[in-house]
């Protein structure tokens, strides 16, 4: 059986500097009905006073934000955020690169050209960020 995520609100943070990408993650967050609050960042400087500002349950960054990249950020939300997820979205990342950022600690790649995979890696990041036991 599924834990159930959806019985409280999440707050997510989100970077990206698409906005069309940034709605399609909402859109397909809904559609799973993963009741949360996003916060959408799109400058280096509005993500790290979103870390000042609050606790998330999940971060999802585009692995080209501009910090200058997917990585830095990643390093940041572990110093300020440390119990959060982080789960990389790309449209351009090489396979090395996904790998080295899932051995600095992110919870999942998900390639863009693949969004089938970002509701699995979202349900099992929360909860396994909220002591539940991981979706199979």
């Amino acid at each position: 059986m599924e834990p159930n995520i959806t019985e409280r609100k999440y707050q997510i943070l989100h970077l990206e500097d698409d906005v069309n990408d940034a709605e399609y993650f909402r859109r397909v967050l809904a559609e799973a009905d993963i009741l949360c609050h996003v916060t959408l960042v799109q400058t280096p400087q509005s993500f790290l006073k979103a870390l000042d500002q609050m606790q998330f349950d999940l971060i999802v960054s585009d692995s080209s934000f501009p910090m200058p990249d997917g990585r830095s950020a990643l390093e940041a939300a572990r110093e300020k955020c440390p119990k959060a997820p982080f789960i990389i979205l790309s449209g351009t990342l090489a396979q090395y690169e996904a790998r080295q950022h899932l051995l600095l600690g992110a919870a999942a790649y998900i390639p863009k050209r693949n969004m089938a995979l970002l509701i699995p890696a979202v349900r099992k990041a929360l909860a396994l960020s909220n002591d539940l036991p991981a979706p199979t």
